[in-house]
């Protein structure tokens, strides 16, 4: 425990330091704020989001993107949380908000392009995975794909804002190739990616459960989640790997895989063949979450 308590007061410390560090846009805040109280109406949201106009084109864009299909065009906010739902509304606001905020850090494109496109196939995975569960309802498949579009946000922080810490993982890495991400860096900083990311969605002030399933992607046992979040983006993030990104080999990536977490979710071995094909799928008609991630 206090091992424990040593780790995160160092990494707190780390993160203290850090000036620039990206926040939300206020109406993100105030969206958070009032969305779970059950009293508020669609036409306050969509005040809300209205009284950004750049942010109100970009959620009205991705609401009108073949990966949702909708039948009929939407043209306002209000019709977009009335159609889609308040927590699809969020997860899209929460997307834009990501993309623009990390944006502004001068990633090099090649590296900002690959974080952005695993990112948001474990995004599209996870939503894919609780839907697919007995019982899910549609707020935990819309909280799923939020924890799948950050669940690797402390990369970010490293890369763009902790380059000292960021060499040690490097080095660390060049010597020990087969060392998983996670592993290595916890090697050398004590804490890993999946801390960092953590820590900065509790000063975004995001719900617990997303922080938690941020902090215990890899080792999702760790969660004390009722709902199992963490499993989810877990097996998410496994069949991202394995589909869409073509990093890891296969025996690497199952080296890395929880077969509880695979118990968890419901699914079975012989049924992840299926499941990366609805992935591709999926992926196939998300190039506007792409574009609008990766685009200047």
């Amino acid at each position: 425990m206090q091992e424990a308590q040593e780790t995160l007061h160092r990494l707190q410390e780390s993160i203290g330091r850090i000036s620039n560090l990206p926040t939300p846009p206020m109406v993100f805040e105030q969206i958070n704020r009032v969305i779970n109280n059950p009293k508020t109406s669609a036409y306050e949201i969509a005040a809300i989001i209205s009284e950004d106009p750049a942010l109100s084109v970009k959620v009205l864009k991705l609401s009108n993107s073949a990966f949702y299909g909708l039948r009929q065009e939407v043209t306002s906010i209000k019709q977009a949380i009335v159609i889609m739902g308040i927590e699809a509304v969020r997860s899209l606001v929460l997307s834009t908000a990501v993309f623009d905020m990390f944006r502004k850090s001068g990633f090099d494109p090649e590296f900002q392009e690959r974080f952005w496109r695993h990112s948001l196939a474990t995004a599209f995975s996870s939503r894919l995975i609780v839907r697919k569960m007995p019982g899910s309802r549609i707020t935990e498949a819309e909280l799923a794909f939020s924890v799948g579009l950050l669940h690797d946000i402390g990369q970010l922080v490293l890369f763009s804002h902790m380059p000292t810490e960021f060499a040690l993982v490097k080095a660390y890495r060049e010597v020990n190739e087969d060392t998983p991400l996670h592993i290595a860096e916890q090697q050398a900083l004590g804490y890993t990616h999946a801390d960092v990311g953590a820590l900065l969605a509790l000063k975004w002030k995001l719900p617990g459960e997303l922080q938690d399933a941020i902090q215990h992607h890899h080792l999702p046992q760790l969660s004390e989640q009722k709902y199992p979040h963490a499993y989810v983006v877990h097996v998410a993030n496994y069949l991202a790997h394995l589909t869409i990104d073509n990093t890891m080999t296969r025996e690497q990536a199952d080296r890395q895989l929880s077969e509880e977490a695979l118990t968890i979710t419901g699914i079975a071995h012989d049924q992840i063949p299926a499941f990366r094909e609805v992935l591709l799928a999926e992926y196939s008609k998300a190039e506007t979450f792409v574009q609008m991630a990766t685009s200047p």
